[in-house]
């Protein structure tokens, strides 16, 4: 078995400059929390400083680095008896504080980001990551196979099924 080639140092600052800003959209996407989510961004850069990025789908592997870290993470809090989740309403307060300039946005707008952050969090952990790396992040179903080790039909059935929940939420509009 052949081992896989890693990005050289110089390779690495530089896909990982490119990357970093989608990296915290991810991030904020499963953590909910700009704290939660600039940590986990940190973390998810120290590991990869240290052990190196495969050359093969480096943006896949780098989004599955920070996915497996917010998994680690969600099981020291059980683990800690804390709640995983922040306090209703907080949440959506932050996501909205992520937007560039939210003063600016019309309150239909508010009020539309507000729906779609509510409805997003109550999909299950599986569609919000899913829907997240294929909507936020752009990556190919393909991709997410790979990083999440599905079959690619099951990427495509969990993102149809999130969809379809999304749009049940929303009255049939779908961002």
């Amino acid at each position: 078995m052949s081992k896989r080639r890693l990005l050289a140092d110089d390779e690495l600052r530089r896909h990982l400059t490119r990357e970093i800003t989608s990296l915290r959209r991810y991030a904020m996407s499963l953590a909910g929390s700009i704290n939660d989510a600039d940590d986990l961004v940190q973390g998810t850069v120290e590991r990869v400083l240290k052990s190196g990025l495969p050359a093969e789908a480096p943006k896949a592997w780098l989004v599955r680095v920070c996915k497996n870290l917010w998994i680690d993470e969600l099981r020291k809090r059980k683990i800690r008896n804390h709640d995983v989740y922040i306090e209703e309403g907080e949440e959506t307060t932050q996501v909205l504080d992520f937007v560039d300039n939210p003063v600016e946005l019309a309150v239909e707008e508010v009020e539309r980001h507000k729906a779609i952050a509510a409805a997003l969090d109550r999909l299950s952990e599986d569609h919000r990551i899913i829907l997240s790396m294929v909507v936020v992040e752009g990556l190919s179903y393909a991709q997410v196979a790979e990083s999440l080790e599905l079959p690619v039909g099951t990427v495509m059935s969990r993102v149809a099924r999130a969809r379809s929940n999304l749009r049940k939420q929303l009255g049939g509009e779908i961002p």
